[in-house]
């Protein structure tokens, strides 16, 4: 028996109903459960008419059928379905209705009333949302939802609180704040300040406090009388406050946009990726305006490729798996195979995920070009192969200064996937490392098979130079000690810590606007008489999506400072934001050992977390497919399926479903597990 409930109403099937489902594996196909279509009667079927009404008289109205959907549950001895129904066919005697569950239902509510649905024109609430919803009181509370008054807003919040809103975790915040360079406007976004202070005891520094927030024209330092150390960020009059919202926090909003709840606890980008946050530079409170003009199958085709993270939905539930744990489910064993079977080879065909070809990263022209050759370089150079970088080191040795100068040679070192070429470095010709995060090839031709759209920004600090210097100051009196000050003459003065006098801190930059995107009206009267229009944007959003990764580091300094050459150690834990694993100064890159700490996002490094999502877990040729016919009672399209001693993934079951149940003879469609 089969039981079909709309809206949690009984329906009556029509008599000799026969139901063609076909159940997709979303890993392959984006697609989930549907149904060809479903017959019910209307004529004369009270039971059926309470659920739909009039429809099959000719008077009434049929066009709130197009976007009309309905909630359904599907019940059968080996299967339970729940999703959307929509209906595709009315006569003056039945409906003919489809049933969409699963990611079948997702496409459906992503595909939108009007045609294909994009990311940044979903409706995502706020940024800090929670707070944004609050009605405080009292005159230091903002609650204008408008980007204009956000750094007079957080600036009103405690500290400890507008700092955790700023630079927290994702479960103390939706959106973080880090300073960002943008090229296009050739200015910062979330200037900061960075404030710490003590005092001296027993000849030793005494940490008080530290603060790492928002800078804002009414920050001042804590009247302690002690010493006191700032960072100075000041860029202009005002403060350009860009929110940048988590990854995994716009994914949960953007399902919830669709109907489908998210929970974190099955969010495995939140748990496998959780500090990565969308680096925006613009200055919006609204999330969606953070985001590129993607559709939402754009947007989660993305996630796969850089993540390995799959969304998946039961009912109005939102399940995110990466690939590993989704090939971690059971086993099963077909006993009853028919003898015939077909396959289909495209031997044309592409390989649908990362884990193989070639993969490049789309950098802007952000990305310095030291560390991203770019693709059209190598069909320009000499790719000379080696084994070792010892190989290419006895190579390089050989050239004479003439062939360095003019070479275009790139030693490709097969064993780590490094590349290197000749590089005047003061005026000396040098073997260097180049292209570190260009991309990860696997076959020969250099030609690059997927294009990631979510890259790493920019890591810098070569556009200005920030530092931190730290001051004693005796309890007498009270100083503010600046970057740009010269150092107090009276005998107080503390050498700088850190490299070339102080602490650099890492930032990120884009070659994306600081403005929200707008544009002009179009004019009928300019369309007409001048034959112009006046639709064009101003600040078009980039094609990719740029995004950085939260860390932390801890700075320690030692040294004499006053007349009595008193021994001062200070230890500042500041946050930063890291794009690329790398830094370039004056033309060259630098490593630094705050970026090695934060490389997730460098996926030709093996060790790294996408570096494992480009690995994969099993080796699957889905060029091939098998189609194999069985009658065991299985039918889950998720399993990994053994047959006839062999492993195969499953792309789709295709059954029928009657009035007795589920018909024994089913098709499956499998790809082998080499």
């Amino acid at each position: 028996m089969i039981t079909l409930l709309l809206d949690n109403k009984q329906v009556i099937l029509k008599n000799g109903t026969s139901i063609k489902l076909t159940r997709e594996n979303p890993f392959f196909t984006g697609s989930g459960d549907y149904t060809l279509d479903v017959t019910l009667p209307l004529a004369g079927c009270k039971q059926n008419l309470e659920v739909f009404g009039m429809l099959h008289f000719a008077p009434v109205s049929h066009k709130p059928l197009a976007t009309k959907k309905y909630s359904f549950r599907l019940l059968t001895e080996l299967l339970q379905l729940e999703g959307q129904a929509v209906i595709t066919n009315v006569t003056h005697e039945e409906v003919k209705i489809q049933l969409l569950s699963g990611n079948s239902a997702l496409n459906l509510n992503a595909l939108g009333d009007k045609g294909e649905q994009y990311i940044d024109e979903l409706d995502l609430g706020n940024a800090y949302g929670e707070l944004w919803d609050k009605n405080y009181t009292g005159s230091r509370y903002y609650t204008r939802q408008t980007a204009e008054n956000t750094a007079t807003w957080l600036s009103a919040l405690p500290k400890s609180r507008r700092n955790a809103l700023t630079h927290g975790t994702r479960e103390e915040t939706d959106c973080v704040c880090f300073p960002i360079y943008s090229l296009a406007d050739e200015a910062f976004s979330n200037e900061h300040g960075v404030n710490h202070w003590g005092g001296i005891e027993n000849n030793y520094w005494v940490n008080v406090g530290e603060n790492y927030s928002l800078k804002h024209p009414t920050d001042s330092f804590p009247d302690d009388g002690g010493a006191r150390a700032i960072l100075s960020w000041s860029y202009g009059s005002g403060v350009c406050v860009a929110p940048q919202p988590y990854l995994s926090f716009v994914l949960e909003r953007i399902l919830l946009a669709l109907g489908f709840v998210l929970d974190k606890r099955h969010n495995a980008l939140h748990t496998k990726f959780g500090r990565v946050f969308v680096a925006n530079a613009r200055h919006t409170v609204r999330i969606a305006e953070c985001l590129p003009h993607w559709t939402i199958d754009e947007f989660l085709k993305e996630l796969k490729n850089l993540f390995g993270v799959y969304v998946f939905v039961e009912g109005t539930r939102a399940i995110v798996k990466t690939r590993s744990d989704y090939f971690e489910g059971n086993t099963v064993e077909i006993h009853h195979a028919v003898s015939e079977h077909t396959t289909d080879i495209d031997d044309e065909g592409e390989q649908q995920d990362t884990t193989s070809g070639n993969v490049a990263y789309a950098f802007t022209e952000a990305m310095p070009r030291i560390l991203n050759i770019g693709e059209d370089a190598y069909e320009k150079m000499d790719i000379i192969r080696v084994k070792t970088l010892q190989e290419a080191e006895t190579a390089f040795d050989e050239m004479t200064g003439e062939e360095r100068v003019a070479s275009n040679v790139l030693f490709y070192v097969e064993s780590t996937g490094k590349r290197y070429a000749s590089l005047s470095i003061e005026d000396e010709w040098q073997l260097c490392e180049v292209d570190q995060v260009g991309p990860l090839f696997r076959d020969d031709d250099f030609e690059i098979d997927t294009e990631l759209k979510i890259i790493p920004a920019a890591t810098s600090r070569d556009i200005v130079t920030k530092r931190y210097r730290y001051v004693k100051v005796p309890n007498d009196r009270r100083g503010i000690y600046s970057v740009d000050a010269t150092y107090p003459s009276d005998g107080y003065t503390g050498n700088d810590g850190g490299l070339n006098g102080g602490y650099h801190i890492p930032y990120l930059v884009t070659a994306d606007s600081r403005n929200p995107q707008t544009g002009t009206l179009w004019s009928l009267h300019e369309a007409i008489v001048n034959e112009t229009d006046t639709d064009a944007e101003e600040n078009p959003k980039q094609e990719v999506m740029e995004i950085g990764v939260v860390s932390t580091a801890n700075y320690v300094s030692d040294y004499l400072v006053g007349e009595g050459n008193y021994q001062v150690q200070s230890i500042v834990s500041v946050p930063y934001a890291v794009g690329v694993p790398y830094m370039v100064e004056d033309g060259l890159m630098v490593v630094s050992s705050l970026l090695e700490r934060a490389n997730d996002l460098d996926f030709r490094n093996t060790e790294t977390k996408t570096g494992e999502v480009m690995q994969g877990n099993l080796n699957i040729d889905t060029r091939v497919v098998r189609q194999i016919s069985f009658t065991d009672d299985v039918c889950d399209p998720n399993a990994i399926y053994l047959i006839n001693g062999r492993k195969y993934l499953c792309q789709k079951i295709e059954l029928t479903l009657d009035t007795d149940g589920i018909q024994p003879l089913k098709k499956g469609y499998f790809f082998e597990i080499e």
